[in-house]
């Protein structure tokens, strides 16, 4: 006699899949046994009390997760695991969110770099140099277009 076997639905696998984030989130915070305890619970990010003790709180609160690309990101890298402060990203968003990263305001935007490049269509580089070596304001470095150098050549005479 074979056993039944368990169907996991994806709304099952997508909650299980949430309650195993919820967990990692508490222990990174307050195991300090947890790899990552240094960057979270060791710096001072903490967890909500109504997290801490609800899983169900925790979800009420920031939602199901959209999809397996997203995972929890805190808006506010300063600030811990709180309503308000979390939120369901791609890597992609995560990277733009990093607390290490250059971020520029213009306009009541703040954006980092990369994301200022896209919007400008000015190269990265090109803003890089322009707010770390050449020190311009913000407003210049987003602003001002980019010149093309073209190096001038000889004419030959025939």
């Amino acid at each position: 006699n074979a056993m039944p076997r368990k169907h996991h639905s994806a709304e099952t696998r997508s909650y299980d899949s949430e309650r195993a984030r919820w967990r990692t989130m508490i222990a990174r915070c307050t195991n300090a046994a947890s790899l990552s305890f240094s960057i979270y619970g060791g710096r001072g990010i903490t967890v909500c009390e109504r997290w801490r003790e609800s899983f169900e709180a925790f979800r009420e609160d920031v939602g199901p997760r959209p999809s397996a690309a997203h995972s929890l990101d805190r808006i506010d890298n300063d600030r811990g695991y709180e309503p308000g402060n979390v939120r369901w990203a791609t890597r992609r968003d995560q990277a733009r969110n990093r607390r290490d990263n250059h971020t520029l305001t213009l306009g009541g935007v703040t954006a980092c770099i990369t994301e200022w490049s896209e919007r400008t269509s000015i190269p990265k580089n090109v803003l890089w140099v322009r707010i770390t070596t050449l020190r311009w304001s913000t407003e210049r470095a987003l602003t001002e277009p980019v010149k093309l150098y073209r190096p001038r050549t000889r004419a030959v005479e025939a």
